[in-house]
């Protein structure tokens, strides 16, 4: 599965070619993307690779830890490593998102009061952990 920013100058390839998704409702992916939600996605760090572009991307990092990468040529969100051993990947920058599923929508307690959220996927008031939402955006549903 291949991904780019709005630009075109940061691309990258997840190996995997099925992968959960995630909105998360809280009051930072929200006024990251003007939006809800934001929509993202966790895959092994193995599994992911740059193909051009990485020297474009740049970082924001909140003084709670909260991080954004993006390019900074166009602004868009691109994916940036989570941990040691995932990436997370915005799932708007996925060229082919027809075999993406929506699995989680977290901080649901803290959604903007004209957000309505979807009955597809598991419901968190707040975050679950980090092992238990990669599990869930990881199995098989096929």
């Amino acid at each position: 599965m291949k991904g780019q920013c709005l630009c075109g100058k940061v691309t990258f390839e997840v190996a995997s070619e099925r992968l959960g998704i995630y909105h998360c409702h809280c009051s930072q992916c929200r006024r990251l993307t003007g939006s809800a939600f934001n929509a993202g996605c966790f895959t092994q760090a193995d599994d992911f690779k740059w193909s051009s572009g990485e020297a474009e991307v740049t970082s924001y990092i909140e003084k709670s830890g909260y991080h954004s990468a993006f390019c900074k040529h166009c602004g868009s969100s691109v994916p940036n490593k989570s941990g040691a051993s995932y990436y997370w990947i915005p799932a708007g920058t996925l060229d082919d998102t027809s075999k993406l599923e929506v699995r989680a929508h977290l901080f649901i307690d803290s959604k903007a009061e004209w957000d309505i959220v979807s009955s597809k996927g598991t419901q968190y008031k707040t975050k679950p952990t980090l092992e238990e939402l990669t599990t869930l955006l990881h199995k098989d549903n096929s």
